[in-house]
């Protein structure tokens, strides 16, 4: 079936494959009609259908479909933040079984845990690997921390001790005009992604070691005023983007499109992209599953598999989206991801990705169904801390999120 293990496309008969496969995502199907197009050119005859279901709805939305028995989606998209719980259903093809016999030694290795059922079983495959990086204005950088050079900034900040020092510093040489972030959720979502413990343990919340060292940091930062109060998806937020007082943002494989060509579209050469203190890490992400009770899964694997799971889909997705594969021998190719990026100052950003911050990506904390709920807890721990200007202890933090979490799911322990 298919090409689940090899990288070209070779089959004869794969025109022969007829269906209309019905896809459940956010994501409005013109910006993936490219490559839809260059997949149609193998499968002529299999249709796809974008079907528009929010991301916050898909879980219920799958639920309802399975208990009543129709209107079963063929692909579905799931976004990070829910994924655990759609993962927890248990009702998705596994792609490595038959007859898809999909090679998970070909797979990102940080992908595979953030694509597993909690029984194990690899079910999804990742749209566009979200393996993150640190973004950096080049002028603010230049000026404050005498150089614009991304290696040169990696051995500098090696460690967010670095981070707090030298940001004290240009806070101070500033006269408080330029911070190093726009807000404290930033480098605690960097943090928080370099750890791989997980947030419940057996039905028993494990906050400590999986959230301890990001709060200790950004409460410092807080406190250290290197971070600014600004909220993010907001109006301030894109002004920040677009001005000259920050120097870091968070940036996902996703983000200089997407975000900021997007966002400070007078940016361009103004923007640099780096290694961030302590490594690479994920931020969001998106999976492509199969329910088991779909009426064409033969032609669902053979798009998500040719789309994300072979070298022409790769193809397909850098040219078209500028998104970076999950499958492994696109990475054996050091040209594959190699396009010097004006906006970037002429950094060839895509080859950063894949040369310097996937090799230093440890393997992240799987999903579980209660992910959403920790979550939002963190976020309102974050307001905590910006709000109160650092001033609240780590333990103070869990108690209330323990509460809060308690709350939303009654039947996970307290530590």
């Amino acid at each position: 079936m298919g090409q689940a293990a090899t990288s070209e496309t070779t089959e004869t008969n794969l025109g022969d494959i007829t269906a209309t496969v019905n896809v459940w995502t956010w994501e409005p199907q013109e910006n993936q009609q490219a490559v839809i197009d260059d997949f149609n050119e193998i499968y002529p005859n299999i249709t796809i259908e974008f079907t528009t279901v929010s991301s916050a709805d898909m879980p219920m939305k799958i639920q309802t479909a399975l208990a009543s028995g129709s209107d079963v989606p063929d692909v579905v998209w799931s976004e990070i933040s829910n994924r655990g719980k759609l993962l927890a259903l248990d009702c998705w093809e596994e792609l490595t079984a038959e007859p898809y016999n999909l090679d998970e030694s070909l797979m990102l290795d940080y992908q595979i845990p953030l694509s597993e059922t909690p029984s194990g079983k690899l079910v999804g495959i990742e749209v566009s690997t979200p393996v993150a990086g640190l973004a950096y204005k080049r002028g603010l950088a230049k000026e404050y921390l005498g150089t614009d050079d991304p290696d040169e900034l990696s051995e500098m900040f090696q460690t967010w001790d670095d981070v707090i020092e030298i940001g004290t510093e240009v806070v101070e040489k500033s006269n408080g005009e330029i911070r190093l972030f726009t807000n404290p959720d930033d480098p605690f979502n960097i943090i928080k992604g370099q750890n791989q413990e997980p947030y419940v343990i057996e039905n028993k919340l494990n906050l400590s070691a999986s959230l301890t060292e990001a709060f200790e940091y950004v409460i410092a930062m807080m406190q250290a005023g290197i971070v600014d109060t600004i909220e993010n998806d907001t109006p301030a937020e894109d002004a920040a983007i677009d001005g000259n007082n920050h120097i870091f943002f968070d940036c996902p494989t996703w983000a200089p499109t997407w975000m900021y060509k997007a966002k400070d579209p007078d940016g361009s050469g103004d923007w640099g992209l780096m290694l961030p203190p302590g490594g690479g890490y994920m931020n969001g992400g998106t999976v492509v599953l199969i329910p088991s009770a779909a009426e064409d899964k033969e032609a669902a694997f053979e798009y998500i598999n040719w789309c994300y799971y072979t070298i022409e889909g790769a193809v397909s997705n850098r040219d078209n989206l500028d998104y970076m594969s999950c499958y492994k021998p696109v990475y054996e190719d050091e040209e594959f991801y190699s396009v010097e990026d004006d906006f970037f100052g002429g950094q060839n950003v895509l080859q950063t990705y894949a040369q310097t911050i996937i090799p230093n990506t440890s393997v992240p904390r799987p999903v579980h169904e209660n992910d959403m709920e920790v979550n939002e807890a963190i976020q309102i721990a974050l307001d905590t801390i910006e709000n109160s200007g650092g001033d609240v202890t780590v333990d103070q933090i869990f108690a209330d999120m323990t509460t809060e979490i308690q709350n939303l799911v009654p039947e996970l322990e307290a530590e």
